[in-house]
């Protein structure tokens, strides 16, 4: 039904193959991190937030992030959860981080951009201990902001 929300389990087809510790390439500078796979730059987690956020907290930091970027890029923007998974690595547990992940000091849960459709008053969340996703209730300060920009 159109009207309707259904929840999807993805799976691997026989014979397709899962990321390997190769395919996750990464430029570190101190600008960000570029992920070569999705083209993405992350912020460095150091740069994150020190103390977890409500989400609305997490959209106004970027806001603020980008006005006090003279001369440095300003599109930084929170990012949807389908960006936060493409980070997990399946295969790692604690956190869910490929093993040569440039990434120091993870937080064991991030905002995304992406509010649920079951209950407007939470939001997407991922659980970088387990690569797991979930939501969060927006008004409370559970979690991280870490902050993604196109190349």
């Amino acid at each position: 039904m159109k009207h309707g929300s259904y929840m999807v389990w993805p799976v691997v087809s026989p014979g397709e193959e899962l990321p390997s510790e190769e395919d996750f390439c990464w430029d570190v500078d101190r600008q960000g991190i570029l992920d070569g796979r999705t083209g993405l730059t992350w912020s460095h987690p150091t740069d994150a937030a020190r103390q977890p956020v409500t989400w609305q907290e997490a959209l106004d930091g970027v806001k603020a992030m980008n006005k006090k970027a003279v001369g440095r890029h300003t599109d930084w923007r929170l990012p949807n959860i389908r960006e936060l998974e493409s980070l997990v690595d399946i295969n790692s547990h604690s956190p869910a981080m490929p093993p040569n992940d440039p990434f120091a000091r993870i937080a064991d849960g991030y905002w995304s951009s992406t509010t649920s459709v079951y209950e407007p008053s939470y939001a997407w969340v991922l659980y970088t201990l387990d690569g797991a996703v979930g939501v969060g209730y927006k008004a409370k300060p559970d979690f991280y902001a870490w902050v993604v920009r196109r190349r």
